[in-house]
Formats: structure tokens, sequence, C-alpha cells
């Protein structure tokens, strides 16, 4: 019997297409200096408290989820890679991905075009200093998470479009096993984390982030504010964009909200969800 997974990527996470294999890599940067005005991030993974013991390899917790039961721990350098035999046929992308999926080529100023593809350094240099966490993406679906449904963002440029943003890509497959090996390395450290679902219904879950500090695990809904964190994605571009070029995310509020978002309706939420408020949203490198 197959168990289903789910990874849910939320803040400041890029996502990077490797079309010669139908996959992506996700880059994790390493946010945690100020600069360009915005404030310091941290990025993190959080897995249900009571399902495993804690390797020592991931150090203290940063946070903790009580009412969901989540634990999160910090990210510091770590490649990951899940050592199971995955079942599900090829990786493919929801229409609710494809949507709402930020896409770093409209943050792109006429003036500086090209900026939306990653260094390829990036792809698979251990600088902690640079990258916090690598994860693959290679099969099964990928899908958008919560949308606000109420709020359009336009990135702060001439002509740019208004748009729903996902907040959370997520990342479903399934496995022969009853636990998912995540195995994690930084070129000094090797450990796995075993993870298993609360029953044999529930899918195996792990969520990865990098935000503020105060928003791994918030305690109420922040008030929806211009986004500028988003420039901190182009820290990665191949070719340098200038700091004072970059535009931020404006929030737009929008005249009717959103019919069937990606999350379902109020009462009856697809899987499961972590994003509170407009935290920053999953970015989309371009190929």
């Amino acid at each position: 019997m197959s168990r289903k997974v789910e990874i849910l990527y939320t803040g400041i996470v890029g996502l990077v297409p490797e079309p010669a294999t139908n996959s992506f890599k996700v880059v994790v940067q390493n946010a945690s200096d100020v600069h360009h005005g915005e404030e310091p991030h941290v990025a993190w993974i959080a897995v249900e408290k009571d399902n495993l013991p804690v390797p020592k390899e991931l150090g203290k917790p940063l946070d903790q989820d009580k009412k969901n039961g989540y634990v999160a721990y910090g990210l510091r350098g770590w490649d990951a890679e899940f050592d199971n035999h995955v079942t599900s046929g090829s990786l493919h992308t929801t229409n609710y991905f494809r949507r709402f999926i930020l896409r770093l080529a409209d943050g792109c100023h006429p003036a500086y075009p090209g900026r939306d593809r990653i260094d390829r350094r990036c792809r698979g240099v251990d600088d902690p200093a640079t990258i916090a966490a690598r994860f693959p993406i290679r099969l099964g679906e990928l899908d958008a998470g919560h949308v606000e449904v109420g709020l359009l963002w336009q990135w702060d440029l001439p002509g740019a479009a208004r748009q729903h943003v996902t907040q959370e890509a997520i990342h479903r497959f399934e496995i022969a096993e009853d636990e998912l090996v995540l195995s994690l390395t930084n070129g000094d450290d090797d450990f796995e984390v075993l993870l298993r679902s609360k029953t044999p219904e529930d899918p195996i879950r792990l969520i990865v982030g990098n935000t503020l500090p105060d928003d791994i695990f918030p305690n109420k809904p922040p008030k929806p504010e211009d986004d500028v964190h988003v420039r901190m994605y182009y820290d990665l571009a191949a070719m340098t964009y200038p700091s004072a070029a970059r535009p931020a995310l404006k929030r737009r509020e929008s005249q009717r909200e959103l019919k069937n978002p990606p999350q379902g309706p109020p009462k009856k939420r697809r899987g499961f969800r972590r994003a509170h408020g407009s935290n920053c949203p999953p970015g989309l490198w371009s190929s």
C-alpha cells in the first residue's frame, strides 16, 4: 500500500525548473542578513512533533505550533534527498500552480531583463552563507496552496498586471514505505530524519519555510501590506540586479473575491494549510 506525502513550501523559497529531467530544484536562500532594507528571514523545516525521534543535528527548535502539533528547526546549508521508492508517475504541475505562482520574470525591470535566471552555482554548491537548503521535486504533483481570495498583488513596475498569488507551493507524491526518509547533508555531516503520519490514512507532512521569525507559526493573521522582501530573490540571479531597481509587490484590494481558490471553500479546506496571512510567496525562476 502506498503512503501519501505532502510537502509545503512557503516564504522566500525559489523553484528552479530543470527541463531536461522534468523536475524542479527548490532553493531556500540564506536571507538572515539585513540588506536592501528588508528584514532578516530564517529558513526552517517543520515536522509533526510526535512522529519522530529528533536527530541532534537539527539543533534546538525555533518555534512550536502547539495547536497543530508542529515543531520548526533551522536549516543551515543542507542538501536534502528523499531515500524512498516513489510510486508516483512523472511530475505534473496543476492549473492552480501555473495560474497563481509568483513568476520572478515579471519582476524584472525593463532596464534589467533576464534577472529571472538563477546563478547556476546555487543549484549545487555547498555555501551556507548563500543557501540554507535545497530540496528535489521529481515525481508526483506540484500544486498551489493558500491564496488570499480578496487581495491582488502587483509588481511595482510600469504596466505590471494585478494577480492573485499563492503563498504556498505543495508537492504531493506517494511512497512504497511507511516512513519518509529525509536525508540531509552539508558536506561535513550526514543524517536522516524519519517521518511518519499520525494514522495510516493521513499523509506524511513536512513544511519548509523562509519567513520572518515571528511568522513561522504566527498567533494571529498579520495585516496584509506591501511585500518588499521578494526583492531578496534576485540576490541569487545570474546577472547583477541593482537593489534600487528591484520592485516590491504592491498590495491591491480586489473588487471581487476569487472563486474556487486552491484551498477550497472556508469550511472544506483541501489538504493542510500553514499560511495565516500574507507572508512572502514562493517564487518561480525561469529555466
